[in-house]
This record gives C-alpha cells, sequence and structure tokens, in this order.
C-alpha cells in the first residue's frame, strides 16, 4: 500500500506565514482600532439610532444634533487627529478621545443621561474579528 501527499510545501509557507502573523498582531490591532473609532462615529452621526434622550431645548437648538454641534467629538474619533487617544498597550491598543466632556457624555452625570458611542456591540465585536482573520488567514499586513 502507498499513500502520496502533495501540497506540503504551500502547506508549510502557510504555516510559516500563520506563526509570522502571530508574531506581529500590532497591524491587525490598528485596522481594529479604525473599526471601533469608526463606529463611534457612526453614533455619533446617528445619534445611536434615535436611542439618545433629547430635552426640548436640544431638539428646538438650531446649530445641529446633541453630539454633533462642533464636530469636535466627531473628529476626535480620526486615527490620528486632534484629541484622538490610541495608545499601544500590553496585547493591543487602546482606543478613545482626550476630549475631557466626552466622559459626561459616555457616562452621563447627575443631571443629564448617558449618551453612550464608545461600546462594544454583536456588530462591532463581528467587525473586530474580521480583521483579525484577515490578517491570520488572509495573508494582510
Amino acid at each position: 500500500m502507498k499513500m502520496t501527499m502533495t501540497g506540503l510545501p504551500e502547506l508549510r509557507k502557510r504555516i510559516a506565514q500563520l506563526v509570522t502573523s502571530l508574531h506581529d498582531l500590532h497591524p491587525a490591532f490598528l485596522r481594529a482600532a479604525v473599526v471601533v473609532l469608526d463606529s463611534a462615529k457612526r453614533r455619533i452621526q446617528s445619534e445611536d439610532g434615535g436611542q439618545w434622550y433629547i430635552s426640548k431645548a436640544m431638539a428646538m437648538n438650531p446649530r445641529g444634533t446633541p453630539l454633533h454641534r462642533t464636530g469636535r467629538l466627531f473628529n476626535s474619533f480620526d486615527l490620528g487627529g486632534l484629541n484622538n487617544d490610541v495608545i499601544d498597550i500590553t496585547g493591543g491598543v487602546s482606543v478613545g478621545t482626550s476630549l475631557e466632556y466626552a466622559k459626561y457624555l459616555q457616562e452621563g452625570t447627575s443631571k443629564m443621561p448617558a449618551r453612550r458611542f464608545l461600546y462594544m456591540d454583536e456588530k462591532l465585536a463581528e467587525g473586530v474579528k474580521t480583521v483579525f482573520v484577515a490578517h491570520l488567514f488572509g495573508g494582510a499586513s
């Protein structure tokens, strides 16, 4: 009885590429950071699908939507933009904004309900997962 195996050189090459990809996840973390930042921008633009509480004063405000009046928060989610925080941490990156008032919008205050714009949901988790699958198995770098 004889068994012939083919494709071993290609398999070895792909395994070597996978090992290399596992040793340098930083490009994937940066791409995932962009996915998270873009998600925050979409939430701000859409007022999280209309889920945020809007007072009568805000509804009558002619300057724009409650979280998009000046564009400072929105623009702070551009990678490398003013007030953008993408910080390398052990095992990944931390993303967010350094605008001081952002935490009051995100968490709320005693006088204002939270208007969360930075959080993980199933759709965002799937987008981040796609980035890592592409990095590891799609040859993306």
